[in-house]
């Protein structure tokens, strides 16, 4: 049997009613290199971490060998203005936590944000001299 295409996935669970005190509580998953940030007053407070088998062969929906029940499941605490960065491969492998703060901490406006971040990865991506996030783990 082969294989098609496959996917990695992060997903973030909100609570129904985020009015009741004890319903602050997101639950996360995230499977492969996809990940996400959770940030509250300009720190990054967690970090999912990336799923691989080695190095650039991270866990993907639809290979014979990974199980979406090899995912990793979070539970997480939010208070209002907290910020989730949710990201491809595209954006961790080439921007570092503080290229992401530094769009986070230019813009109120989540359109705005989206943009520098996506932007910036972008263009750190085609230069041929710049040290990425995968580079150095490579």
């Amino acid at each position: 049997m082969q294989s098609g295409g496959s996917t990695t996935c992060v997903m973030v669970e909100l609570p129904e009613n985020s009015n009741l005190p004890d319903q602050n509580e997101i639950k996360t998953l995230n499977f492969g290199d996809s990940g996400y940030m959770l940030i509250r007053n300009g720190e990054v407070l967690f970090r999912s971490a990336s799923q691989q088998h080695y190095f650039d062969c991270p866990f993907q929906a639809g290979k014979l060998y990974d199980l979406p029940t090899d995912s990793k499941s979070e539970a997480h605490q939010v208070r209002e203005g907290d910020l989730i960065v949710m990201a491809t491969d595209g954006v961790w492998d080439n921007l570092f936590e503080s290229d992401i703060m530094t769009c986070v901490n230019s813009s109120r406006d989540l359109g705005n944000i989206s943009k520098c971040i996506s932007t910036l990865a972008e263009v750190k991506s085609y230069d041929p001299k710049y040290e990425s996030p995968w580079y150095k783990e490579a």
